[in-house]
């Protein structure tokens, strides 16, 4: 029985053709695979499973010309565990600023919209808006953006490049 895993590994099963016996062996959920399948065109650094509870799981760096959502830059984040979280003192980051998100409790398997207080109201039609004074600004032209947790270690992370942003389309 496996307990921790690597990145690399998750990602080299997505790549792969499922069967009963892998899809029984070794995980217990096939939404978990398709949710981790669905990461595998970021850069993912080999993490232990355990620490990618919390996961970037859409961002929006380019907003205009609108598409039907906001033009509004929001990041959304799913909670993995089965447990509610605490946000507080984990953070946003990008490579030049940290933000801090307020004590949310974040309920299990559940995704939240982070973005500016500013924006709360134009997202709330799409689902749990956590708002912050201040936020990251996703670079057109590619970016690195990570959550950190409370022990201030990096949970999870993602790469993108200008070559994956499309105007007005979110990257999931």
């Amino acid at each position: 029985m496996y307990h921790r895993w690597e990145s690399k590994v998750l990602i080299y099963f997505c790549a792969s053709t499922f069967n009963n016996v892998i899809l029984n062996h070794f995980f217990k959920s096939a939404l978990l695979i398709i949710f981790l399948c669905r990461l595998s065109p970021w850069s993912v650094q080999a993490q232990s499973f355990e620490t990618n509870t919390i996961l970037i799981s859409e961002i929006f760096p380019d907003p205009t010309p609108s598409l039907g959502l906001p033009e509004k830059e929001f990041v959304e984040i799913y909670n993995l565990t089965k447990d509610t979280v605490l946000l507080a003192g984990f953070s946003i980051c990008d490579e030049s600023k940290c933000y801090t998100l307020p004590p949310f409790k974040f309920p299990p398997n559940n995704f939240i919209i982070l973005c500016k207080n500013t924006d709360i109201d134009v997202f709330k039609p799409y689902g749990t808006v956590v708002g912050l004074p201040s936020f990251i600004t996703l670079n057109n032209d590619g970016d690195h953006i990570y959550l950190k947790n409370k022990q201030d270690k990096t949970t999870h992370e993602m790469r993108y490049t200008s070559s994956m942003v499309k105007e007005g389309k979110t990257l999931e």
